[in-house]
């Protein structure tokens, strides 16, 4: 009997509470807040273990259910237990912060506020991440942009006015790596305040952005996105330890300008042929001849080859291409598309990879292949791979003879090709 009852204590020991705080804030980051929380009443071991953790992640999805979405007061009533939920958190919430995490997704006729951001600030933390979706506009505390630690910044803000007006006096952001920013109106003073107060700032990252400032300058940023941007003059970019660069406006008739990007090795370029050719200097094909890997979609580019060899010089070379994908917008029967692969084949001596993407025009175009054309008087020796694919919306198929049209030009130009990917 006495052996039984040693044996069932031993069953009941709590070996979870015995573990160093720690390891038991290692095991909490694995939850959600409000579960990391909810274990304050598994033990008086486990009261305030909780408030330790590096990480607080906040989602607004976790307090509603398909029932409360149906149902704007219950909507409501949720909004305010999430948003006592923060504040409550926050309150007591003891020691430094690594990362904080917030999302919003919920549609609500009512105030907003983000004030429990400036708590957040005083946490010192290395990373704070916003996603927000609904119908007020909103409000940034000033003091986010004062936080000393944060390394990373995220702001996803999107409400129904569409936009969410930014206005700085002041930035001090001196840890700053990382900033991303979507649907925010950017003032014309925020560049020039945003690099002197960000002075270890190396990616940024704009998504649909009003953009008051024309020039981007910087001696230590290396990867930039301007993704549908509106900016009201031609926009100036000079970063000479640039690495990376992804822009694409395909409705906007304004200008890029690229200066001293020597080290710039990847670019994913998509905009409207006006605004690649503003005079030989500022011509973006010499801009992009060092990269090593290049995505590059052109609308009407039938409008480049009226005066092709003005546009692109002969005399470019990218003597460090080794991956291209070529979109082609409104274009059908391929016959703009050639001169420029070809063109690309001949001055790209290390390129292996080539993709060709065809998208579906957005006006009704022939479906027959159009008539023979002189590929040249060069045949390169050998392609690693060629991928052809085709997009657009709604279910489009190239046709047959395209396609045989294509794969005929390609092996005009090419002596040997290792694979041919259809898709």
């Amino acid at each position: 009997m006495t052996n039984t009852k040693r044996h069932c204590c031993k069953r009941n020991i709590d070996r979870i509470s015995t573990l160093p705080d720690d390891l038991l804030i290692h095991v909490l980051s694995f939850l959600s807040t409000k579960e990391s929380v909810q274990t304050c009443i598994l033990a008086k071991r486990w009261r305030n273990t909780w408030a330790s953790l590096r990480v607080l992640k906040f989602k607004l999805v976790e307090f509603l259910t398909n029932s409360d979405l149906q149902n704007d007061e219950r909507r409501k009533l949720c909004k305010d237990k999430f948003e006592q939920f923060i504040h409550g958190v926050l309150k007591n919430k003891e020691k430094c912060l690594d990362e904080f995490q917030y999302e919003w997704f919920i549609n609500i006729e009512n105030d907003y506020s983000m004030e429990w951001l400036d708590r957040v600030v005083t946490l010192m933390p290395r990373v704070i991440n916003i996603i927000y979706y609904g119908k007020n506009t909103l409000e940034i505390p000033n003091l986010v942009f004062s936080c000393i630690c944060l390394q990373n910044l995220k702001m996803i803000l999107c409400t129904d006015d569409r936009i969410t007006i930014i206005r700085l006096k002041l930035i001090n952001l001196p840890s700053l790596k990382v900033l991303n920013l979507r649907r925010v109106d950017l003032d014309d003073d925020f560049a020039q305040k945003l690099f002197l107060g960000c002075p270890a700032l190396e990616s940024l990252d704009l998504h649909y952005c009003d953009l008051g400032f024309s020039d981007i300058s910087s001696k230590v940023l290396k990867t930039l996105a301007l993704y549908h941007c509106s900016y009201l003059n031609q926009m100036q970019i000079c970063c000479p330890r640039i690495v990376s660069l992804d822009i694409r406006s395909y409705k906007e008739k304004r200008c890029i300008a690229l200066k001293n990007n020597t080290s710039l090795a990847t670019a994913d370029i998509g905009l409207h042929i006006n605004q690649l050719l503003i005079d030989d200097d500022l011509n973006i094909f010499k801009r992009l001849s060092n990269v090593s890997t290049m995505k590059l979609v052109l609308f009407r580019l039938s409008l480049i080859f009226e005066n092709f060899e003005k546009n692109v010089p002969d005399s470019i070379n990218f003597n460090n291409l080794k991956t291209l994908d070529l979109g082609i917008l409104e274009l059908l029967n391929f016959t703009k598309g050639k001169n420029l692969v070809a063109f690309f084949l001949w001055h790209s001596p290390q390129l292996q990879k080539i993709t060709l993407r065809l998208f579906k025009p957005w006006k009704d175009a022939p479906e027959e292949p159009s008539k023979e054309e002189s590929v040249g008087i060069f045949q390169r020796d050998y392609l690693d791979t060629v991928r052809i694919t085709y997009c657009g919306i709604g279910k489009w198929k190239m046709n047959d003879a395209l396609l045989c049209q294509i794969i005929k030009y390609l092996h005009d130009l090419i002596k040997k090709i290792g694979n041919i990917i259809i898709n």
